[in-house]
């Protein structure tokens, strides 16, 4: 195993970025401290998960953890050269509103090095607090500037971790952002800017007469400090022994599913890279445009019994209406196929066989006396789709028929298919078995919407929708949900965020209806599904 590999495998730095230690404490049987360490630090578990698994038990993050392993950061050892900003404790970023300032965040490198990461806006603040915390793997950070009065200055750049030699190693799977150049080996295109910066920081001496770049490149590789910078460097391994982790992959594991805000954001992530047809092209718009002036021609001249006047404005309209309505079902075809798309997607990146997915589905028991061979092939076959959305998980052992309204039973494994045995009820069923599979996407939904209520006392279902077909016991926090069953509270923590989100994905014209009622809920539900633990 390289250096690269145990910087992201493994070691202690690993719980260190998780302000935790792990001496003394007694992790779940099967589990020992190192694999919760390898498992953390390679991404495969959120900081939650890795603090559960280690005897916490409390929901979210372990306030005595965090209390009794708390890190000195000791921010007076940084350069004072970030004063436009202020040093931060990584757990004070929760809840604040980014704004148009510098944040700073205080982060341990794998050598016990202090550095401060800096933003200035809140979209890259935004991504970059979203990218920082779950912690998975080790971060890079930028120490060259074109500023030599600023040299101390750092930042981020996610996709180089730090080797032996204090050279940063870029991660498989993603390319080097634009604005941040990396220590990396020098090559023809460094610019003096750039070489000057590393000789500074050495103390290498350069020729006064030296200007160009061939003179400064010389001078720093002649130099036994400067020298490691002209060497070749291997291709950075990824995480996961034998496989090079995708851009997609990547975000999965970068994810803290406990946290509803980076569920929301990877599901956008992968929404956004197969729709593309959500909004009117210029054209239909135009044509849009001229129907409605049209009509409104066509209604003024009538009004002024200027027969010959209506009539030409009437045969505009129509052919105005006629073009408009073309494109307009043209972009709705596309968003039919931009949505099974994404589907497709969501479940190649699952990978699981039509074997494997018909599989789980005929080891199912299905007690239903009433439904015929033809139909219980179309609960299988529904069955075996949404396992190959979910990746396996919300897997049942029963399908029933015991009531006229259907519900899921997470200490059964079951779900009853109630009166209407339709995919969408088969899907929201399995939704709920999938939140009863993670602690964490379930805690995240309960968050979600909390944070979406109009008020935080629940009301009567019954009262919210005007049907009488729910119960009195039957509450929800209220808002604009796609429905306010949305919103139903349970006694026992269970919510109906993904169930009532995954139904929308039986057809791709339901899924549209979410996206452009609910586009929050909708990338909730895509991001959840990407859930990989």
């Amino acid at each position: 195993m390289n250096v690269l590999e145990k910087q992201l495998l493994g070691g202690d730095r690993a719980f260190e970025f998780l302000n935790i230690r792990t001496d003394g404490v007694t992790p779940i049987p099967g589990k020992s401290k190192e694999d919760v360490r390898r498992d953390f630090a390679a991404g495969l578990l959120s900081r939650s998960d890795a603090l559960q698994m280690l005897g916490y038990e409390d929901e979210g993050i372990s306030e005595r953890a965090d209390a009794e392993y708390k890190i000195d950061w000791q921010p007076n050892t940084l350069s004072s050269s970030t004063e436009s900003g202020r040093f931060i404790d990584f757990e004070e970023l929760d809840g604040k509103e980014w704004g148009d300032r510098s944040i700073y965040l205080i982060q341990r490198s794998n050598a016990g090095d202090l550095f401060a990461v800096g933003y200035e806006n809140e979209e890259v603040a935004e991504e970059a607090y979203l990218t920082i915390a779950p912690l998975n793997g080790y971060l890079g950070i930028e120490e060259i500037t074109s500023d030599s009065e600023r040299s101390d200055s750092l930042r981020l750049d996610r996709n180089y971790v730090r080797d032996s030699r204090g050279r940063f190693a870029r991660v498989a799977g993603n390319s080097q952002p634009k604005e941040v150049v990396a220590l990396d080996r020098i090559n023809s295109k460094t610019n003096i800017a750039q070489l000057k910066a590393i000789a500074d920081k050495h103390g290498i001496a350069v020729p006064k007469s030296a200007h160009k770049r061939e003179s400064w490149r010389q001078a720093i590789k002649s130099h036994p400090e400067g020298s490691p910078y002209f060497e070749k460097k291997p291709r950075a391994k990824s995480p996961i022994p034998g496989k090079r982790k995708s851009s997609l992959e990547q975000r999965i594991f970068q994810t803290d599913f406990s946290d509803h805000k980076q569920i929301i954001f990877l599901g956008k992530f992968l929404a956004s890279e197969h729709i593309k047809s959500s909004e009117p092209s210029e054209e239909e718009l135009q044509a849009m445009e001229s129907r409605n002036e049209f009509g409104k021609k066509a209604q003024a001249a009538l009004k002024a019994r200027n027969t010959k006047e209506a009539n030409k404005y009437i045969n505009s309209f129509h052919k105005a209406e006629k073009k408009y309505e073309a494109l307009a079902s043209e972009r709705k075809q596309a968003l039919v196929i931009e949505h099974q798309n994404l589907k497709d997607a969501i479940a190649k990146h699952h990978g699981l066989s039509p074997s494997v997915k018909n599989a789980m589905a005929e080891s199912v028991v299905y007690d239903l006396p009433k439904a015929s061979p033809k139909e219980i092939k179309e609960i299988k076959d529904h069955l075996a789709e949404f396992y190959g959305l979910s990746g396996g998980k919300g897997a049942v052992s029963y399908v029933e028929h015991s009531s006229d309204r259907a519900f899921a039973n997470e200490q059964q494994s079951l779900i009853n298919v109630g009166n209407k045995t339709n995919k969408e009820i088969i899907f929201h069923e399995l939704g709920h078995h999938v939140e009863y599979n993670s602690s964490s996407v379930q805690s995240a939904a309960r968050d979600w919407v909390k944070s979406r209520a109009t008020s935080q006392t629940p009301a009567k279902l019954s009262d919210l929708t005007g049907s009488k077909t729910y119960g009195n016991d039957e509450i929800a926090l209220p808002d604009s949900f796609i429905s306010a069953y949305v919103g139903k509270v349970y006694a026992h923590g269970s919510t109906e965020v993904l169930s009532m989100g995954v139904e929308h994905l039986a057809e791709p014209k339901k899924m549209i209806y979410l996206h452009q009622q609910d586009i929050e809920h909708f990338h909730f539900t895509i991001g959840a599904l990407l859930n990989a633990n």
